[in-house]
């Protein structure tokens, strides 16, 4: 204390000097719009610098963690990459394998990831990720991990639209896994889990657990793909058909990847299903 006291007494002349000059300053500063911006732009400036070289500072010591969390973040989209792989790989090997193995090598598959959907209206759809510069067109099929999806209705560069099953205007051939029997499948609306199977002649057989899957008796869709299960089957007194309940098996409301159904050979097949069509139309207008 009396050491302070001494450099005090000592010094006293210069740090009323200092004190002084700090009032100067200050009354300037608060009392001058010009230094007063200057002052604050200045103690901005550098308050910024310092952190900035803080930031730095704090940066080059946490480098080994930033460098841990990127090889983990690597390592987890490895990871993930390496699950989708496999699960496309399951996907052919499960749902586009058929029995003639020429018929496994006119498809391929495009992943593609949702983006928008509708699935409370009576007409809805799919946005994906995924357009005309990856390939897509319109008219392909699309399903996902669990089952049929939809088709493809407009495509732009990047993007694509989905008419779903969940549309009153879309019709899908299907079969029963266990006798082949063939029916028409169209969407129950109002609910994203019901479908109905029609035309089912009720003669044939057809029993409740039944697996719905695509025909393949178009260009569009592989056989064999899942569509869902047989949940009721009825007949009305006065009709020769059986009226088929059917659970889907496409999650609409939990959808995030799907796989475009590029069909190698499906212009060659339209082509010459229409040239057949108008050679015997033809020839009906002939005789």
């Amino acid at each position: 204390m009396q050491s302070l006291l001494f450099f005090i007494q000592q010094y006293r002349t210069f740090i009323v000097f200092i004190l002084l000059e700090i009032m100067s300053l200050s009354m300037i500063v608060f009392n001058h719009r010009y230094y007063n911006a200057l002052f604050f732009d200045t103690l901005q400036r550098y308050t910024l610098n310092i952190s900035a070289q803080t930031d730095n500072v704090w940066e080059y010591f946490n480098l080994k963690n930033i460098n841990q969390d990127l090889i983990e973040e690597n390592a987890r989209l490895n990871l993930m990459l390496t699950a989708k792989q496999k699960q496309i790989d399951k996907l052919i090997e499960k749902n586009l394998k058929a029995k003639d193995t020429l018929v496994s090598q006119n498809y391929e598959l495009v992943v593609a990831k949702v983006v928008r959907q509708t699935t409370h209206k009576n007409k809805n759809y799919v946005t994906i990720n995924k357009g005309s510069i990856h390939g897509l067109e319109v008219g392909m099929g699309v399903i996902s991990a669990s089952g049929l999806v939809g088709r493809v209705v407009l495509v732009s560069s990047h993007y694509a639209t989905v008419i779903s099953l969940l549309h009153i205007d879309m019709s899908v051939s299907a079969s029963i896994r266990r006798n082949g029997v063939v029916g028409s499948l169209q969407w129950y609306p109002n609910s994203t889990l019901k479908a109905k199977l029609l035309h089912v002649p009720s003669h044939l057989s057809i029993s409740v657990g039944d697996t719905v899957q695509t025909s393949g008796y178009n260009a569009v869709f592989p056989p064999d793909i899942p569509i869902g299960i047989v949940e009721k089957v009825g007949q009305k007194y006065d009709e020769t058909f059986y009226d088929v309940d059917i659970k889907l098996s496409t999650h609409f409301h939990q959808l995030s990847y799907v796989y475009v159904i590029k069909n190698l050979l499906q212009k060659e097949q339209e082509e010459l299903e229409k040239q057949t069509t108008e050679k015997i139309e033809g020839k009906k207008k002939n005789e």
